[in-house]
């Protein structure tokens, strides 16, 4: 990593996430890993807290753990401009309908609550990601990479690659995994799908994710592929009126009493060149027992993001079957074929370049 601009010529930068049910020993090794590369703050909004968890964050410097009690829910609800003005977005509604029980609802809450903190704090620019993400600044510091995106961008959209587990058991997913599929946005998509679908061909159906038997294929990553974003809280010295949209975007105040989308970086497609761009790294359900536990506490949801968008993730609906509507013998087989890769499987993602192994933030974690 470059060392950090001169005093007062860096941005400063901070990050939210919700969590609950994250190994402690990932929670830490997210913040130390941040604060070691120039995050200053990490607020994390721990969804039903545990006493212990909270009193070893809050001894890490940088680290803001937030218990999302009842009492917490109950003041974002009474205080939340986004449930205030539900009525003009149909994402300000389901903030307010679905925070009970959907997830991403719950996480916009929260990073509206963290941009008023950071706002107050005064940070330049907040990171939405969650506890199995991290900033990856590839050359330029983080400090120094935001201090010179133009004024005209008011969010950047970080790709994100996506970790490929080879071990059945993980401790810490971020000091022990370093494989990661490479996002198709970095490569020839046409050329990648030709590849994955002959290995894994989809289904001979005209909608992919329609019923049960639809979403019974693997695809080439087992999440989102789209990215995150960060947003800018502040330009010189005027605040921006900034709201999350959803989880992977944000909105901000056109000035007539109305919203409109924040102008995007796209950090794959914008910077140039796209090999030296900054990027996130995604350590989705590494490990059997920490998969198991996600699903364990998402329960048997439904096929609709707030009901009444499909969701369009096969593996995450699959596991949602296996661990809450299939026999419990199943559910060892199904991670390993679905989850971990086989020795022929990184032979064929490194042949065709579509395999990064990324040996930072291990390297990061293991500084005294």
């Amino acid at each position: 990593l470059p060392p950090p601009p001169p005093e007062g010529e860096g941005a400063r930068l901070c990050i939210a996430m919700l969590t609950r049910g994250t190994p402690t020993c990932c929670l830490i090794s997210h913040v130390l890993y941040h604060t070691r590369i120039g995050f200053e703050r990490v607020y994390i909004y721990l969804d039903a807290p545990q006493e212990e968890e909270v009193e070893v964050l809050a001894r890490i410097a940088g680290a803001v753990p937030l218990q999302c009690d009842a009492t917490f829910w109950e003041r974002r609800i009474n205080t939340s401009e986004m449930v205030r003005r539900r009525a003009e977005r149909a994402e300000f509604e389901d903030v307010a309908s679905c925070w009970q029980v959907e997830v991403q609802a719950r996480q916009s809450l929260c990073v509206e609550d963290a941009i008023d903190r950071a706002s107050l704090e005064r940070f330049d620019w907040l990171l939405h990601i969650d506890s199995d993400e991290l900033f990856y600044p590839q050359h330029a510091h983080p400090c120094a990479f935001f201090a010179m995106v133009p004024s005209e961008f008011e969010q950047i959209v970080f790709a994100n690659h996506e970790a490929v587990p080879t071990s059945f058991e993980v401790d810490d997913w971020f000091e022990e995994v370093t494989l990661f599929k490479v996002n198709s946005q970095f490569t020839d998509k046409q050329r990648l799908m030709e590849v994955w679908h002959t290995r894994h061909p989809p289904p001979d159906i005209s909608n992919p994710i329609s019923g049960l038997s639809g979403y019974q294929w693997r695809d080439y990553f087992n999440a989102y592929s789209h990215g995150k974003a960060a947003v800018r809280l502040r330009f010189n010295s005027q605040l921006l009126r900034v709201k999350p949209f959803g989880v992977h975007n944000f909105i901000v105040a056109d000035g007539s009493g109305g919203w409109r989308a924040a102008a995007p970086l796209h950090s794959a497609t914008d910077i140039n060149p796209s090999s030296s761009a900054p990027v996130l790294l995604h350590y989705t359900s590494c490990g059997y027992k920490h998969w198991l536990r996600k699903y364990e506490i998402l329960g048997d949801f439904d096929d609709l993001w707030w009901g009444r968008v499909a969701i369009r993730v096969p593996a995450h609906l699959q596991s949602r079957d296996v661990v809450h509507r299939k026999p419990t013998s199943g559910r060892e087989e199904h991670y390993r074929s679905r989850f971990l890769a086989t020795d022929e499987d990184l032979a064929v993602l490194r042949s065709y370049g579509l395999l990064v192994k990324v040996r930072f933030p291990s390297d990061v974690l293991k500084q005294a």
